[in-house]
C-alpha cells in the first residue's frame, strides 16, 4: 500500500516566503477542514439525505516557535520595527492579509536537516501568520511564541487559480 508523502514520523522546517523560521517545540500542526451541508427532504424528515461540501472551512498551519530570534519575530509580525536590539510591535487594524499572504513549506526533517525531496513537501501557496503568542514565565516548561498560519486559495487568474495547498512535488 503507497505512503502519503509525507513521512511517518518526526518534525519539520516552517519556510515562509524562502526563508526557515526557526526551531519548534510542541509539534507543528497542519488543519484542513472541508465543509458540508446537509440535502434534506420533506419525505425522509430530519434525516439527511446527502452533503454537498460547501468549501474549506479551516486551513491552518500551527507553529510552536522555540529559541527565535528579533529577525524572524520581526518579518513575522506586521507592522514591528526591529532596531536591534530592540522590537517593538505596533497594533494593526484594518489590514487585508490576503495580499500579505506568501507560500509556506513544511519540509520534513531528515538526518539533521529539512528534506531537499520535494515530493516529501507540504506547500501552501497563500499563507499569512497571526501571531498568538502566550508566553509563560515559570520554573518548569519551555517558552515558546506560537504563530498560526492563515491559508488562503490563490485568487489570481492563471495555472494557480484556486489552489490551497500540495502534498508532494
Amino acid at each position: 500500500m503507497p505512503q502519503l508523502a509525507i513521512k511517518d514520523l518526526g518534525p519539520c522546517q516552517v519556510e515562509w516566503n524562502g526563508i526557515s523560521i526557526g526551531r519548534t517545540f510542541g509539534g507543528v500542526k497542519f488543519k484542513y477542514t472541508v465543509g458540508t451541508a446537509p440535502v434534506k427532504e420533506d419525505q425522509e424528515g430530519e434525516a439527511a439525505v446527502d452533503d454537498v461540501t460547501i468549501g474549506a472551512t479551516n486551513c491552518t498551519v500551527e507553529t510552536p516557535c522555540s529559541r527565535s530570534t528579533l529577525f524572524n519575530i520581526n518579518r513575522i509580525i506586521h507592522r514591528s520595527t526591529l532596531a536591534a536590539p530592540v522590537l517593538t510591535v505596533l497594533n494593526s487594524v484594518g489590514q487585508d492579509l490576503y495580499d500579505l499572504a506568501k507560500i509556506l513549506i513544511l519540509k520534513p526533517w531528515e538526518n539533521g536537516a529539512a528534506s531537499a525531496t520535494a515530493t516529501q513537501w507540504v506547500t501552501i501557496f497563500k499563507a499569512y501568520p497571526i501571531v498568538d503568542a502566550e508566553v509563560v514565565y515559570d520554573n518548569a516548561g519551555q517558552r515558546i511564541f506560537k504563530i498560526i498560519w492563515h491559508c488562503y486559495p490563490t485568487m489570481e487568474s492563471g495555472a494557480d487559480f484556486e489552489k490551497f495547498w500540495k502534498m508532494g512535488a
